[in-house]
């Protein structure tokens, strides 16, 4: 089976957030028996091309945006995945000067990608075309008036349903699309606005989100209610799938960064496999100059935005300092206003023996972290899959989410760690941290249990790949 990937980023090369991440593991997971490719804009300021003699082909090819274009296609193989970076040669401007994946004017920026993409595809044939987020959504259309050669199907998974790629008519005008794929793109209450990922989902096969309870919370989304009318309208075509991690990358088995490795199987005998992370522990201690008087640690990684719950935050900070717990936020800080309020907590906190704020994120600190803490706490305002709690699962560490989305998918509370619910209650938030701390510190056959649990979470990508496999062969 070919399948070919359409997005605007992917984890070896460029990401910003979890699609990149999400987007590898699938496909590498399907290149172990499937042709795969994975088709991305190149972004000169952001990343270099391969040495020419790593590249397996360089193609010239023509696609119609705002008159005909030419682009160049360079492809290269990465872990079995066959990686194509496009090259706008005639609208060089879209994204030869970005440094950074998302601008000012994306819906034109990846409309234009998306034609060349489809031109692409067209000529180079695939049995499924998965496209991800609203990014891609032109490529659904454009194929649906244009199929390529074998095509079976065309798959849109939904990584955030929150962002949805509303633009003008003018800008879909301006690629190959006729009027009536237009029309699935407009929105009835005003013609001249058109959303990216309407389309998609009206000319995509099958929909996918990256957790079941996502889906289900998806079709309760009435922000925009033609936008919830389409997504009603795909329901019987619409799967809930949770993402994997790749555990050869995440795991402390190997993890080069650890002061000690450690495996699941230590677990055979418990103190030994505490002693492990104790020693993580010590080490991570030393490193931002904490007190390990001061026991459980809880860690928090992740984006500090809106959608992450930086107000939960906020409170476990406060937590931490009345109860006497080592708390580590270590995450990059979006919109002037959150970056103001945690630097000041930062530069008020950075004497203190339990609390550690850390703005800019370290990929060897945040490895260190989960094997250290005890506890990762995820206070999402909503989550359509999450990763950090299962790569924290993979590290022994045992988290406190709220059951939204992914996190609700994976944990399961009071079995392999705690939750609470209301996005809005500081008084349950907090009776859930101090349920938690309360069972580290008194009740440690229980606490035995729920780590056990956690490391025999199963959250491998063959999983994922192959529920993907079902859906591409129906």
């Amino acid at each position: 089976m070919k399948i070919i990937h359409t997005a605007i980023e992917f984890a070896p090369v460029i990401k910003a957030g979890g699609l990149g991440d999400a987007l590898y593991g699938l496909a590498k997971a399907l290149a172990a028996n499937h042709t795969t490719e994975v088709v991305i804009p190149l972004y000169p300021k952001l990343f270099t091309l391969p040495k020419e003699q790593d590249l397996c082909s360089i193609q010239k090819l023509s696609y119609f945006f705002a008159g005909e274009q030419e682009a160049t296609a360079f492809s290269y193989f990465y872990e079995g995945i066959k990686v194509t970076l496009f090259k706008l040669d005639t609208q060089p401007e879209l994204f030869e000067n970005a440094e950074t994946i998302y601008t000012s004017d994306d819906a034109f920026r990846f409309c234009a990608f998306s034609a060349a993409a489809a031109s692409y595809i067209q000529k180079e044939g695939a049995n499924i075309v998965h496209l991800h987020d609203w990014h891609t959504g032109l490529v659904a259309g454009l194929l649906k008036q244009q199929p390529c050669s074998q095509l079976q199907k065309i798959v849109l998974t939904l990584h955030n349903f929150g962002y949805r790629g509303y633009t003008t008519r003018e800008i879909l005008e301006a690629s190959s699309l006729n009027e009536f794929y237009i029309s699935q793109y407009q929105l009835f209450r005003d013609p001249q606005t058109c959303v990216l990922l309407k389309g998609a989902l009206y000319c995509s096969d099958f929909v996918t989100t990256v957790s079941p309870t996502y889906a289900k919370e998806i079709l309760e989304d009435y922000s925009d209610y033609e936008i919830h009318d389409a997504i009603t309208a795909r329901q019987h075509h619409l799967r809930g799938i949770l993402n994997g991690i790749d555990t050869t990358i995440w795991g402390p088995e190997t993890d080069p960064n650890l002061a000690k490795n450690y495996t699941k199987e230590l677990f055979e005998t418990p103190s030994i496999f505490f002693e492990a992370k104790a020693k993580n522990k010590k080490a991570l201690y030393e490193i931002l100059g904490l007190s390990l008087e001061h026991s459980p640690c809880v860690c928090i990684i992740s984006r500090i935005a809106e959608q992450k719950g930086p107000h939960f935050m906020k409170q476990a900070i406060l937590h931490a300092l009345e109860n006497a717990y080592t708390l580590i936020i270590i995450g990059t800080c979006y919109g002037n206003q959150l970056h103001e309020e945690f630097a000041n907590l930062q530069e008020s906190l950075a004497n203190s023996p339990n609390v550690r704020i850390l703005l800019t994120y370290s990929d060897v600190l945040a490895r260190q972290i989960f094997a250290a803490a005890d506890m990762i706490c995820i206070p999402s305002m909503f989550e359509p899959c999450g990763l950090t709690q299962m790569i924290g699962m993979r590290y022994g560490t045992v988290p406190l989410v709220r059951a939204t989305g992914g996190l609700a998918d994976t944990v399961a509370n009071g079995i392999n760690g705690f939750s609470f619910f209301n996005p809005h209650d500081f008084y349950e938030f907090r009776n859930m941290l101090s349920e938690a701390v309360t069972t580290y510190r008194t009740n440690h056959d229980k606490w035995q249990h729920i780590v056990r649990a956690c490391l025999d979470f199963s959250s491998d990508l063959e999983t994922a790949a192959n529920k993907y496999l079902e859906i591409y062969k129906q």
